[in-house]
């Protein structure tokens, strides 16, 4: 299983986005809370959670070289990331609403399907062989 972790240019390097993004989050009101906040967000408090807990489980996958969890893990962040990429539209808090779906699209949903259709094709393999 371990030729899975591999799947995208070994997908287990995005846990960095999900600490320095938090991080950032904290010490920055305005990355959630729009131009004229002074305080940390409610906002950016879940947005800090959800992200250390999603990373802390990419690292157990990728130390336990398990490709189902690998899997469920990016299946998990694509539905997440298909709903936040529409949500910056909705209200209205993407600068350039362009630059935010090629974002969207180059960096989440495609290397997402791309890692999961790499690790599906690992997993059906290796039950097929035992």
């Amino acid at each position: 299983m371990s030729d899975a972790l591999v799947a995208h240019g070994n997908y287990c390097h995005r846990n960095l986005a999900y600490v320095f993004g938090p991080i950032f989050a904290l010490n920055n009101p305005a990355f959630l809370g729009g131009t004229e906040a002074t305080e940390v967000s409610f906002a950016a408090w879940l947005y800090t959670a959800r992200n250390f807990a999603v990373g802390s489980a990419f690292v157990v996958a990728c130390l336990l070289r398990s490709a189902p969890m690998l899997f469920i893990l990016i299946l998990i962040r694509l539905l997440t990331d298909l709903i936040d990429g529409p949500a910056f539209l909705m209200f209205g808090l993407a600068s350039n609403e362009v630059r935010l779906i090629a974002i969207f699209v180059i960096g989440y949903y495609i290397p997402a399907l791309i890692a999961m259709r790499f690790l599906w094709k690992q997993m059906t393999n290796s039950t097929a062989t035992e």
